[in-house]
């Protein structure tokens, strides 16, 4: 049996907490901010990334990227 390696896409919620004096200044704060990395659902970063609760995403578009060949 052979092994192949896809890519996808996934689309899931997230979610952050901005100081602003108004809906618009927060929306321009929130645009420039980074989805969390390194601590995963580290729920302390919320004030200055995007952070997910949990993975309610679907995978979708997937495709093929290379064979992986065989592995001994």
């Amino acid at each position: 049996m052979e092994k192949y390696n896809l890519s996808a896409s996934i689309t899931v919620s997230v979610y952050t907490v901005v100081e602003a004096n108004s809906l618009e200044e927060a929306l321009k704060i929130a645009e420039g901010r980074d989805i969390e990395r390194g601590e995963w659902n580290n729920k302390n970063q919320k004030n200055v990334v995007w952070v997910n609760d949990e993975l309610d995403g679907e995978v979708k578009d997937i495709e093929f990227i290379y064979p992986l060949w065989p592995i001994s």
